[in-house]
């Protein structure tokens, strides 16, 4: 069984969002899907993907969430 891997992406002023996928490509293409969604749901409109991105691989899924039921 494969399992994603967690992402964590920095971007702007000190904002972080968690993100699970099986590659740093895709990690990417989740973050600006939910941050379009995320403008349009609050009713404004999505210019530009947020500048100075950083992305880092911190764990495995599995390992994730065996920390979170600890």
């Amino acid at each position: 069984m494969e399992y994603k891997k967690c992402y964590l992406i920095e971007y702007g002023q000190n904002k972080m969002q968690l993100v699970f996928a099986y590659d740093s490509e895709q990690a990417l293409t989740l973050f600006f899907q939910k941050e379009r969604e995320r403008k349009e749901v609050e009713g404004r409109r999505y210019n530009k993907p947020p500048g100075n991105l950083t992305i880092r691989e911190i764990g495995e899924e599995k390992d994730i969430i065996r920390a979170e039921d600890r």
